[in-house]
């Protein structure tokens, strides 16, 4: 994927990456990311001790706010898509040169359909391997599983470890 200017994240990757302690990935010199109201409401509505609310309250005290609904692209009708991810593809397809980062198949798969570049957060974290700005990607995606975010099987993993010279148990 390339490296493009803005990410218009969903719920599942933001929650993955606050729990395991890594949702500064999001942010590189070059690139923002916002999440669409409705996925700010998704977050806020879990536990209060939750680390996804947490870092999400912790965002608005420093004024990242997320960006106001807006109706929803009428290309998206038809896909049957969540409230969260139908938001951060009608933002995305909005803003031209924009990516969305959504780990649910039917996201992805309408994003392909759509022309929108798509990542997960396994990708935020290649990326961010790739940057320089993660040293070690094994660490991070047990930290991932150990918050119990699901994640590729075993096979996979070790696969794309192996293309960076890292290993997965």
């Amino acid at each position: 994927m390339s490296r493009p200017a803005l990410w218009l994240v969903n719920a599942s990757p933001f929650i993955g990456l606050a729990k395991a302690g890594h949702l500064p990935l999001l942010t590189a010199p070059g690139r923002e990311w916002f999440l669409p109201e409705v996925v700010a409401r998704e977050i806020a509505a879990g536990p209060a001790g939750d680390a996804a609310v947490q870092a999400l309250r912790q965002l608005a005290s420093l004024g990242k706010k997320p960006l106001p609904a807006t109706a929803p692209d009428a290309r998206l009708a038809p896909l049957r898509l969540d409230a969260g991810e139908e938001a951060v593809l009608t933002e995305a397809l909005a803003r031209p040169g924009s990516a969305v980062v959504i780990d649910d198949g039917r996201g992805r798969r309408a994003a392909q359909a759509l022309g929108v570049p798509c990542t997960g957060t396994l990708g935020v974290l290649i990326l961010a391997r790739q940057e320089g700005r993660l040293k070690e990607m094994a660490p991070a995606l047990r930290a991932l599983r150990d918050a119990g975010i699901f994640l590729p099987p075993d096979a996979f993993l070790r696969r794309i470890l192996s293309q960076i010279g890292e290993a997965w148990p």
